[in-house]
């Protein structure tokens, strides 16, 4: 079976097959980085989230803005409040923000997946260690 044909010129040209192959191939690519770059879900809103950590569960409430793929907006606790910064990408959402306790500053970054009106992933704390949490949408 041939898989190359000889121009006139000397210059090798592929068999038919091979550029339906190489065409497909090409096709392929192109439709796999449409899918990567997916639309960003809506998550601007209220969101209820929930911190499973080692010892207790805490509860605050999140107010999103979104502006394409930037997040922001403020969260409040029970005895704490403060702002939030962040991106979503397709449905994987990242966010951070820092709170200050008796002086002493925390930073925590949030990673997680977002699927309907919910979000789960895991909350960083640097030297405290990480948590689980999920999120409800109002």
């Amino acid at each position: 079976m041939k898989s190359c044909t000889e121009s006139s010129k000397g210059r090798v040209l592929l068999h038919r097959s091979s550029k339906k192959i190489k065409l497909t191939y090409l096709l392929f690519l192109a439709l796999s980085k449409f899918a990567w770059a997916q639309e960003p879900v809506k998550v601007a809103g209220r969101w209820d989230i929930t911190i499973q950590f080692v010892r207790c569960t805490g509860n605050y409430t999140a107010f999103l803005e979104q502006a394409g793929e930037k997040l922001s907006g403020t969260y409040r606790g029970r005895f704490i409040e403060g702002e939030l910064e962040g991106t979503i990408q397709g449905n994987q959402i990242r966010f951070r923000g820092d709170l200050k306790i008796e002086g002493t500053r925390l930073f925590y970054s949030y990673t997680g997946t977002v699927e309907d009106d919910r979000m789960e992933g895991t909350v960083d704390m640097d030297e405290y260690g990480e948590a689980h949490w999920t999120a409800k949408k109002h």
